[in-house]
């Protein structure tokens, strides 16, 4: 199966809005100006098929303006099966995602990035091929001076890229990577559990450690197995004496359950009696917390009792208080009122000062007003001079140049003003005079011109060999009357003539005298303007007074001062009534509500005098009754009083309940004496009995210590035992393991050796294979030359080619074409070596850099690489018409106005 590109369809892919283009088998040759769009269609078959483009992000493939771009390439086969990549790229500001779809018969068989790379190469028959991307570029879409390249590439003996293009078409990377994979895996002894004995790497050294460790593991179990029959002859000794022990035990328990027996209830007593004297002592001590709790409470009754006399004066203590809120809400009444009666005695006592001090600053504010007027008019006065002084200079300067102008002699005044208009005027009429009589001898001239014309057509008649007729009456004339005719027109031209000549000396006479007119009339304007305005200007500035403005300036600063004198007596009597204004303001009092706040804060004044006599006298009552030094300490006797005197119906009822518990709690004590004294007899009679009791229990424990301990060596001796048993089983397995393990390591190190041996086979049946497909393309090209062979170097390999006399030629020394020849059969040869599914080839510009003669060269070679070469599909980007006479197709590519690229093809 050999695969050919059928269709490639683009959208907004670089300067392509919508481009679509069937490419047949053959050759086709792709033309048009630089930067028209050529090699971005060459581009978007690199990134469908790499997913990788040649301008770094793949955001850059989208067309400016647009967010998305697409490319679609369709792939045939000889048997008309077809292949559809499709790549997108999605452009998010400065970053970019892409997808990707591949369909085979119209069935979805990739859809991921990884998937479509991998279906796209076992599609072109490179699914082995490690370096796939490297591969198209370098054998499948050669760029710009890409031949160039290879050539010098297969020239150079150190160049170790060819070994890896070679080694990696073959699938060497594949097998090194086995080896290395091999290298790198441990052989690991494992256990049935899954435990690791021990790993080795793979190799020659690493199987003798291997060899040694399964020796050592041969003799540890047979250790084992001899400690086993030593440890099961103890075990055997150590349960008889067991046996022994156990029967003594047996006997001493009976002997200790029938003297113990009785003495197992002294722990019993022995708690009894701890209860009893802790429940005695408990009842002892809340009996005497009782006694002081009866004691306590008689105090406190008989205080409550001589506190009742105080506790009577109570109400008093409530009108003291009452007394005292009315007179707090008097003096906060009062305090309210007081900035108010404050602020309109000021107001009333300032209002005078206050009237005055505002007429005097307005009045002031009018003075100011008008010594600014007269200050800015005084400025604008000298200014005025000032400006007068030098309009007076300028006007005299233009007069100056008027006058010269003129040919007067002109003072900056208005007469004179008046006798340059005039003279202006009189220049005006001469100019236009002039001008009259330039177009009368240019109307003269006309009339001249044409007139001579005229003569000039009737001279050629009268002159003419054919029969000639009179100009007036059209009657034929004879040869001599034709010659005086002539004659007497051609002395008519003559006169004419001159007098055009004269006419046009008097016209460019009068033409130089109407230019300096002109010139001198425009400068006689613009100066007369220029004095009319310097002397209206200077009229203007010389009408201002300004010693009067100068006095009146001098009275208002006088009368400011005296004003100001004025003002400075009032403003503290204008500040105090101000302020006592804002306080009113402030306490929102207005001035009309005088009288009203003036009496209610004199009634208020009388109402604070009695309630203050009235609670001074209860105050004094009050602190002479409970003999105390302030009302405060009056008040805290008389609380206290009343809370003392509210406690005594409460006490009495506690001091009753504390004598009932006193007697209960009494009689219950008395009971307990008697218990702890019975318990303690029954205890005496018990101890004598459980000292033989303990003589007995001792030497029961000593028999149990020692049949514990010879239990102890006989489990210590089958455990022994046992694990001496597992350590020879596991011994045993871990021998299995070490000796699998290094029947794995051998096999691996016979692995290893094939493959190095089949590396070596591989790598020079390539270099056979490339040489000789090399030379089947190479006969195709019909150069001056044998054939082409391959060198080999200790870690590279080189071409050379021979010539028909049996010398070799290096590449480096061929001609610019025979490079790029030997370069392409290197490239089919490639492709033919890898056994790939591809069926085209992608050049851009080949003969770019070559000079005419090997272009055409090479242009003949191209045109057979479809006939003879075996090359189904050759797509070339040319712009030499040679090369476009030799091809199948031609597909032409153009930037619209729009600046988008548009493909259009014919048949070649």
């Amino acid at each position: 199966m050999t695969l050919t590109i059928s269709r490639l369809t683009l959208r907004n892919f670089l300067s392509h809005r919508g481009t679509t283009v069937e490419l047949p088998r053959g050759s086709i040759a792709i033309v048009g100006e630089n930067g028209a769009g050529k090699s971005s269609m060459f581009e978007a078959i690199y990134f469908a098929l790499t997913t990788s483009g040649w301008r770094g992000k793949l955001a850059n493939l989208v067309s400016v303006g647009s967010s998305s771009a697409m490319v679609e390439l369709t792939l045939k086969d000889d048997s008309g099966q077809e292949a559809v990549a499709a790549a997108t790229v999605e452009r998010r500001r400065d970053s970019a995602t892409s997808s990707y779809r591949l369909k085979v018969n119209g069935k979805l068989v990739a859809s991921a990035a990884s998937a479509y790379r991998e279906e796209v190469a076992k599609l072109l028959g490179l699914a082995g091929v490690s370096d796939y991307r490297g591969f198209i570029e370098s054998a499948v879409i050669i760029r710009q001076g890409g031949l160039e390249e290879i050539a010098s590439v297969l020239a150079r003996e150190d160049s170790k890229r060819l070994r890896e293009l070679v080694e990696t078409a073959i699938g060497i990377p594949q097998l090194r990577a086995a080896v290395d994979n091999i290298r790198s895996h441990s052989i690991r002894a494992v256990r049935s559990d899954g435990s690791v004995i021990a790993s080795f790497e793979v190799g020659p050294r690493r199987r003798n450690d291997l060899a040694l460790t399964l020796q050592g593991v041969r003799k540890q179990r047979q250790d084992r197995l001899a400690e086993l029959r030593d440890a099961e002859a103890r075990a055997k000794e150590l349960e008889a004496q067991l046996r022994e022990a156990e029967a003594q035990v047996k006997g001493l328990e009976a002997e200790v359950d029938s003297l113990c027996g009785p003495v197992g209830a002294l722990p019993e007593l022995e708690a009894q009696l701890r209860e009893v004297e802790g429940q005695l002592s408990s009842r002892t001590s809340e009996l005497k917390e009782l006694e002081e709790s009866e004691r306590e409470l008689e105090s406190r009754i008989a205080r409550a009792e001589d506190a009742k006399a105080v506790a009577s004066l109570e109400p008093k203590v409530r009108e003291v208080d009452a007394l005292n809120s009315q007179l707090a809400s008097l003096y906060g009444e009062l305090a309210s009122l007081r900035p108010a009666v404050e602020a309109l005695d000021d107001l009333k006592q300032h209002e005078g000062d206050y009237r005055r001090y505002l007429d005097l600053t307005s009045e002031l504010d009018e003075l100011k007003r008008k010594e600014v007027e007269l200050t800015a008019a005084i400025r604008g006065a000298e200014s005025a001079e000032a400006q007068a002084r030098s309009l007076m200079e300028q006007a005299k300067a233009v007069a100056r140049r008027l006058g010269s102008a003129l040919g007067l002699s002109l003072e900056p005044t208005q007469e004179a003003l008046r006798s340059a208009q005039e003279a202006v005027n009189r220049l005006s009429d001469e100019l236009e005079g002039l001008r009259r009589r330039a177009q009368e001898l240019q109307g003269r001239l006309g009339s001249i011109r044409q007139a001579r014309g005229q003569l000039n057509d009737i001279t050629r008649v009268l002159a003419s060999g054919s029969e000639a007729r009179c100009p007036v009456c059209g009657s034929p004339l004879s040869p001599g009357r034709r010659e005086e005719l002539r004659r007497h027109y051609e002395e008519e031209a003559k006169r004419l003539n001159e007098e055009e000549e004269e006419v046009n000396r008097e016209l460019k006479e009068l033409e130089a005298r109407a230019t300096e007119l002109e010139g001198g009339l425009r400068g006689a304007q613009t100066a007369l303007g220029q004095l009319a305005q310097l002397l209206e200007s200077l009229a203007k500035v010389q009408r201002q007074d300004v010693s009067g403005l100068r006095a009146q300036l001098k009275e208002i600063v006088e009368r400011e001062e005296e004003l100001k004198e004025e003002a400075k007596g009032l403003e503290r009597g204008y500040s105090a009534y101000v302020s006592a204004a804002d306080r009113l303001s402030k306490l929102k009092v207005r001035p009309e509500e005088a009288e009203a706040v003036r009496r209610r804060f004199s009634e208020l004044s009388a109402k604070l005098k009695e309630a203050t006599e009235a609670r001074d006298s209860a105050l004094r009552e009050l602190i002479q009754a409970v003999n105390a030094k302030s009302y405060d300490e009056a008040r805290r006797a008389v609380e206290e009083a009343v809370r003392t005197a509210a406690e005594l119906p409460s006490l009495k009822e506690q001091l009753s309940m504390v004598r009932s518990r006193m007697e209960a709690a009494s009689s219950e004590v008395k009971s307990l004496e008697a218990r702890a004294s019975e318990v303690r007899a029954r205890l005496d009679s018990l101890r004598s009995q459980a000292a033989m009791c303990d003589a007995r229990r001792r030497a029961l424990q000593e028999a149990r210590e020692r049949h514990t301990k010879l239990a102890a060596e006989a489990a210590s001796a089958k455990s022994r035992a046992e694990q001496l048993r597992k350590d020879a089983d596991r011994a045993y397995e871990d021998e299995q393991a070490l000796s699998a393990a290094l029947d794995r390591l051998d096999a691996a190190l016979g692995a290893l050796s094939a493959i190095e041996r089949l590396e070596k086979t591989l790598y020079r049946r390539a270099l056979v294979s490339l040489e000789n497909e090399m030379n089947d393309v190479f006969r195709v090209f019909g150069l001056d030359y044998a054939r082409v062979e391959v060198r080999e170097t200790e870690d590279a390999f080189y071409f050379t080619v021979v010539d028909r006399e049996g010398r070799e030629r290096p590449i480096a020394g061929l001609s610019g074409g025979e490079q790029i020849v030997i370069a392409l059969a290197y490239v089919l040869a490639l492709n033919r070596v890898m056994h790939s599914s591809i069926g085209f080839l992608l050049l851009d510009e080949p003969t770019d850099m070559l000079d005419d003669e090997r272009r055409r060269a090479l242009v003949d070679v191209l045109g057979r690489l479809t006939e003879e070469g075996g090359l189904q599909q050759l797509i070339v980007i040319t712009h030499h018409t040679d090369l476009v006479d030799n091809v199948d197709k031609v597909c032409t590519v153009e930037k619209g106005p729009d600046g988008f690229s548009r493909v259009r093809c014919e048949e070649g």
